[in-house]
């Protein structure tokens, strides 16, 4: 640790998190939300529309069904915690999960769907692996949250959370202190959001995808 540069390493809460738990729930509302609402064209198109509240149901049941078992396999396969090390610089901060027991189930996941022919298991052991290692800068924070209580620093890029610095007894102040050097207290975005124009894409996907629904026999898209 340097007056430019701090780094540690500790042990994080999972299902006892309040931030994993909030994020896992906000997976769980979204997923179903947006993934029926690609089919509200294509329904409508068809005359199905009324099936639609059938295929919400649906897809809440099997998002909360991974949800569970997520959860689940926090508590028995990692014990409710996993090893990561953070790094403070002057230029920007960056997390790594360095347990090894994430990194192999990341890896068992996505060998076992490429086996069975999964690629929903394979897709989650590639986002597991993927997600080990998270760096931003100082110019990319816009919002900044402190929880004192459970020394956790929410960095924002201010439409969702980057990164979570958990902080031991010992750095929590010099974190704080570090963030709050680099990161104003209000900075303004300088560009909007990117999820709007992601949903505009989206929309245009799919209005540019209604001709093939309205094709007849033997071009009918089901």
């Amino acid at each position: 640790m340097s007056g430019e540069e701090l780094s540690w390493e500790v042990d994080v809460p999972l299902v006892t998190n309040p931030v994993v738990l909030r994020q896992v729930f906000i997976v769980f509302l979204l997923v179903p939300v947006i993934s029926c609402g690609v089919l509200v064209l294509p329904l409508w198109r068809e005359g199905s529309l009324d099936s639609l509240p059938m295929l919400l149901a649906m897809m809440f049941a099997v998002s909360g069904g991974l949800m569970i078992a997520g959860l689940l396999g926090s508590l028995v396969l990692l014990g409710n915690r996993s090893r990561m090390s953070f790094r403070l610089t002057s230029k920007g901060v960056t997390a790594e999960t360095t347990d090894h027991r994430v990194k192999r189930i990341g890896w068992i996941t996505m060998v076992l769907g490429l086996l069975t022919g999964k690629p929903g298991a394979a897709g989650a052991g590639m986002l597991t692996l993927s997600n080990t290692r998270q760096s931003a800068s100082w110019n990319a924070v816009r919002k900044t949250r402190f929880n004192g209580r459970r020394r956790m620093i929410e960095l924002s890029n201010g439409w969702r959370t980057i990164i979570v610095l958990y902080c031991t007894p010992d750095n929590h102040d010099a974190a704080v202190s570090m963030v709050r050097a680099h990161v104003p207290e209000r900075r303004k975005r300088k560009h909007p959001s990117p999820v709007w124009a992601a949903l505009g894409w989206t929309l245009a996907a799919m209005i540019a995808a209604l001709p093939a629904f309205a094709m007849d026999y033997p071009f009918e898209v089901e």
